[in-house]
């Protein structure tokens, strides 16, 4: 269990990092506008929360958490930090992790410019997808004037991503 989040962790680092990036199809994400627009880049800027005082562990009810994406097998994990992000990472059986991270607003430009991402509609004041390597999605969301929100998993973009993601924005954008 322990492995898994680890080589979760790890390849979030190498995303970061500008490691290599996958070359799959993002059909799902294809032709959508690109949330990069003046107005989406203009609402990006300002001081936003301060996501540094944040536990996002505790932030996210494990009720909740556990509704969203299946029962833990172990407790929720503080998320290693690159920068000044903050997070939090989950695993469910067969190795399945999760990891929601809270971002400064000005990684929303840098998003574009340093990972192979597709705009996605209608999530929060937009969004990206980046398909990472081996298989796994994280989806980067912008609330306009608070943060970027992230949530990952090593594995395909199902609904139990996109409710923990859904948990994650209620969370933070109330903080």
């Amino acid at each position: 269990a322990r492995l898994a989040l680890c080589a979760l962790l790890f390849a979030y680092a190498l995303a970061a990092c500008g490691g290599p990036t996958p070359t799959a199809s993002t059909a799902p994400y294809d032709n959508v506008a690109a949330p990069t627009s003046a107005a989406a880049s203009s609402d990006a800027i300002g001081l936003g929360i301060d996501q540094t005082r944040l536990d996002v562990c505790a932030l996210l009810p494990r009720a909740e958490v556990e509704a969203a994406i299946g029962t833990l097998v172990d407790e929720p994990k503080q998320s290693l930090a690159i920068g000044d992000e903050v997070g939090c990472g989950y695993l469910v059986d067969q190795g399945r992790g999760y990891e929601v991270l809270v971002y400064n607003l000005d990684r929303w430009e840098l998003l574009p410019q340093f990972l192979d991402v597709s705009p996605v509609a209608g999530l929060g004041d937009g969004a990206y997808a980046e398909k990472r390597v081996g298989g796994g999605v994280t989806l980067y969301v912008l609330l306009r004037e608070r943060a970027v929100v992230s949530v990952g998993v090593n594995g395909a973009d199902t609904p139990q991503l996109r409710q923990l993601l859904s948990l994650a924005l209620a969370q933070i954008a109330a903080v």
